[in-house]
């Protein structure tokens, strides 16, 4: 399967459940204010920036959206499509003709970061200086772990409308940036930025997967628009 090197994990929801951050309860209440928020149905477009640590202007810059209700959301970047709920994770690539189906992620493409699940390798949050008074900006300094890449992520919210302002995750580990595998190494930085945030009432069937594949027998396939593409089964791996 052939993919663009682009990195596109992005952490646009937070997830929260009853898991807590020992000393840090308005770093949790502000983040369940975003939680709620966002569970009740909102879309937003977004501006996602790729740098190469040390550089100041970005390697890429997309727009998009995003559509979330709940622990479900569904993004839509550069031709491609992500409906993430809450058994499967399906990657609908149009430019390349091809369909990834696979588990949620906890980290990685896509994913999203549920903080009652980090706590044991959390190491510190510090609040971000010299920020406007109704914004507030968390850093969050994360121990290594298998399924976490990020060394540091970065928060910002408005506290007047409760809504993610900010994202920015800073990288563990090195890419080659180059465009011909000649190994220009670089620590990637992804910001995210939200705008034009605002409820919206979102239908269940929205997130419904079956509307675009089918299985017969175990063998998966795209319907509809998506019939002919590429098919890549990872949810059972």
């Amino acid at each position: 399967m052939q993919t663009s090197k682009r990195i596109y994990v992005l952490v646009f929801l937070v997830v929260l459940s009853a898991g807590r951050i020992s000393g840090q309860e308005g770093f949790m209440q502000d983040l369940e204010r975003v939680n709620s928020l966002f569970g009740k149905g909102q879309f937003c477009k977004m501006t996602y920036r790729l740098f190469r640590a040390g550089v100041e202007s970005p390697v890429e810059v997309l727009e998009g959206s995003y559509l979330s209700k709940g622990k479900n959301y569904i993004l839509e970047i550069a031709g491609t499509k992500v409906i993430s709920i809450e058994k499967e994770r399906l990657l609908i690539n149009e430019p390349e003709k091809f369909m990834a189906l696979a588990k949620p992620a906890l980290f990685g493409e896509y994913g999203q970061v549920d903080f009652s699940q980090i706590e044991p390798f959390i190491d510190t949050v510090k609040m971000v200086p010299g920020l406007p008074e109704h914004i507030k900006g968390y850093a969050l300094f994360l121990k290594p772990y298998l399924s976490n890449p990020y060394k540091r992520i970065e928060m910002y919210i408005d506290t007047q409308t409760g809504y993610p302002v900010k994202i920015r995750l800073l990288y563990a580990n090195e890419i080659d940036f180059s465009t011909d595998n000649s190994g220009a190494l670089g620590y990637p930085i992804i910001e995210v930025r939200y705008k034009e945030i605002r409820p919206r009432s979102i239908p269940d069937k929205e997130f419904d997967t079956k509307r675009y594949y089918s299985c017969v027998k175990g063998t998966c396939s795209g319907k509809g628009a998506y019939t002919g593409y590429a098919f890549y089964n990872q949810k059972d791996l």
